[in-house]
């Protein structure tokens, strides 16, 4: 079908992008030719593995998880032009020249390599049937059904060299969702390539849920992105009154051209990629693709390290990913209304101002969309009863005492464990313990959960640990809420620990918080701290909160507190000492005691600043640079499902949470009469203005 009526502008649009494709064509070309003399070469560096990435394409989501990746081998150890010697190669969506790059991997003396997007596990598989290269895999909507030998019924059931994880779409919540924001929702467009398996097992889903939602699916296919505007246009002919675009990477080159067309019929479109709402579409429900191609990173380290393809089951992970453009809203006449709470669970909200990421989303509203057959297909069900290892794990999770650092961190970890398909109940049971702040109850807590069969035990705060790994070197310990793991007892390094012992440290961001104070208070010498002389982590964090200090030309002046009762008058004392500023050191106890040191803080006009988030967020603190203990959670659960899937603990080293954020109340900066440097605003996380 020829495009009709065509402007100026466009012939031109087109003419560039043909261009465009032909120079990529070209450079793709020249990169294969330079891969395949490689094997003639010597490396550089005899040590130092070699290994490719493989992309089909670049587009929003490739390229995140792609940095995903990066990120993911940096955790395992592996960093470009360090520990590693990385090459990418993107085939701009033409599969020949796919082909000729996948020849090229697996004869270019790589040590690895890894294919991002179905197309790219697909040609690689072929051209590596002879498993001369270890192969992982991700961005794969349907592993099985990519037809390159993983079995339907046990996920060990996969080609000896081949290890990956599967995303697959939330076609039906996405569609549950559309009927949810707009309930008289009838008739839905798509594009699709059927050359794609990927894109035909989302078309399928699709259909299977049209007809549950009483709405009418028309189906437009395309063979390549420059018939996407035609096909785009001529579902608007047809009357849809909303366009969706799944997992379809021809599609989704020339997303765009969907947008366009839809935008001129006055309709909407909705997308199982989140990142597209910054081009037009109203809203995306997917999978959170850094995340995931973090995860594909951290698989493909543990593989450098000598971890065999062979063991690792093959898995889904689909971190659910909400966003929301209001200005697109506003254009359609009413009928489409996001409510609060779908408005609430979005992490990527755009507006007039333009894209606002929000750290915090409620993903309550996401679950209700849920079903027993969400995020699977028919030939991949299995991978949810296997998910923790074909059987009912006992987790036992022990706090030494309550606190919003436990309770986000514990949320994460609930989160993170049905985010990777354990349902609990069926996968794991989940018993939570509290000492409230008593040592002998957490010793009588942890021989109880010995004693009633725990399978796994799962340690907050470090007086938690310590008591664990006093008392039990049999069963796998996973703690978290933990500054320093190796004071604690877990080991002499991050790894070189104990058998049975692995987790998440903490530890505080004591650098990070030195410069931040010394943006806000270029002229600051003293700063304050409160610290818990019978905390070892307490101790530990004032020692190293005053080494980075020292480094910036700042005295730490210390208070000692052995109780909650001590902590105002120890804050009063601190601020006696004309200090700039005030920052307690991150401890259960001085958690728990916040309203007081920020009392003390407002009265004395001392800015305040916290390592953790909450002080901030409800107004106690004026600046944070904390830890993000909700994703602490997620990456606990993480490292517990690998055990569970039978990895032993002796071979996963302890980590440092992954993300950091900043944070500021400017009404409490104001009232101490700290100003917020403009700079520091733009890179923080959150800003609270009231």
């Amino acid at each position: 079908m020829a495009r009709q009526n065509l402007g100026q502008g466009s012939v031109a649009a087109y003419a560039i992008r043909r261009l465009a494709l032909g120079f990529g064509l070209i450079a793709a070309a020249a990169g294969v030719l330079l891969v395949s003399d490689w094997p003639n070469r010597q490396r550089v560096r005899g040590d130092v593995p070699r290994v490719a990435i493989f992309q089909i394409s670049s587009r929003t989501g490739v390229d995140l998880s792609r940095d995903g990746v990066l990120a993911g081998l940096a955790d395992e150890g592996f960093v470009n032009g360090r520990s590693l010697t990385l090459q990418l190669f993107n085939a701009e969506n033409d599969l020949p020249t796919a082909g000729t790059i996948a020849h090229g991997i697996v004869h270019g003396d790589f040590d690895l390599a890894i294919t991002l997007t179905t197309p790219a596990l697909q040609t690689l598989a072929a051209a590596n049937r002879d498993g001369r290269v270890p192969h992982v895999f991700g961005m794969v909507t349907d592993p099985v059904g990519a037809g390159v030998g993983i079995g339907t019924r046990d996920p060990l059931d996969h080609p000896l060299h081949l290890a990956g994880i599967g995303t697959f779409q939330p076609v039906r919540e996405i569609f549950r969702l559309a009927k949810r924001i707009h309930p008289r929702l009838r008739t839905v467009g798509t594009v699709w390539c059927p050359a794609e398996k990927c894109s035909e097992t989302c078309t399928r889903i699709a259909r299977e849920i049209a007809v549950e939602q009483g709405i009418t699916l028309l189906e437009a296919s395309v063979d390549n992105s420059a018939g996407v505007h035609e096909a785009a246009v001529s579902l608007t002919a047809r009357g849809v009154e909303a366009i969706w675009i799944g997992g379809d990477n021809t599609v989704e080159t020339a997303i765009g051209e969907v947008v366009s067309a839809a935008s001129q019929a006055r309709i909407p479109v909705f997308v199982n990629t989140p990142d597209h709402v910054r081009m037009g579409a109203l809203f995306g429900l997917g999978a959170d693709y850094a995340v995931v191609g973090r995860e594909v990173g951290r698989l493909a380290g543990r593989v450098l390290n000598g971890l065999v393809p062979a063991e690792v089951p093959i898995e889904n992970l689909v971190p659910p990913q909400l966003s929301v453009n209001r200005t697109v809203m506003a254009t359609l006449g009413g009928k489409w209304q996001i409510a609060p709470d779908v408005l609430a669970a979005a992490s990527l909200v755009v507006d007039d101002t333009g894209p606002h990421i929000r750290p915090d989303p409620d993903p309550s509203v996401l679950r209700t969309l849920r079903d027993s057959e969400s995020v699977s297909t028919v030939s991949a069900d299995y991978r949810t009863v296997w998910a923790a290892g074909g059987r009912c794990w006992r987790l036992h999770l022990l706090n030494y005492n309550e606190s919003s650092i436990a309770a986000d961190s514990e949320a994460g970890l609930r989160e993170a464990l049905g985010q990777m398909g354990l349902v609990e109940g069926r996968d794991f049971t989940l018993r939570r313990h509290c000492a409230q702040g008593d040592l002998p109850t957490l010793i009588a807590l942890a021989d109880a959960a010995v004693t009633d069969g725990a399978d796994l035990l799962l340690a907050h705060s470090t007086p938690t640990l310590q008591t664990l790994v006093k008392k039990e070197r049999r069963l796998p310990i996973v703690f978290g809420v933990v500054a320093d793991p190796v004071r604690a007892g877990a080991g002499r390094s991050f790894t070189d620990h104990l058998p049975n012992v692995t987790g998440i440290s903490t530890r505080s961001d004591y650098e990070g918080m030195a410069r931040v104070i010394r943006e806000c208070l270029p002229a600051a010498r003293r700063i304050g701290t409160l610290f818990v002389t019978n905390e070892d982590n307490s101790i530990y964090n004032k020692d190293a909160f005053e080494a980075e200090l020292r480094r910036l030309g700042m005295a730490l002046v210390p208070a000692g507190v052995s109780s909650g009762t001590e902590v105002l008058d120890a804050a009063r004392s601190v601020v006696d000492r004309n200090v700039d500023a005030l920052c307690p050191v991150t401890s259960n106890l001085l958690e728990i005691a916040f309203a007081g040191v920020s009392r003390v803080a407002l009265e004395s006009r001392t800015p305040l600043f916290a390592f953790t988030s909450t002080p901030v967020v409800q107004g106690a603190a004026a600046v944070g640079v904390t830890r993000d203990y909700r994703q602490a959670g997620r990456d606990m659960a993480r490292l517990a499902v690998r055990i569970m899937r039978g990895e032993p603990p002796a071979g996963i080293p302890i980590e440092l949470v992954s993300r950091t954020r900043i944070l500021v109340h400017r009404p409490n900066a104001a009232r101490c009469g700290l100003v917020i440097p403009p700079a520091l605003l733009q890179r923080a996380d959150q800003v609270m203005e009231r």
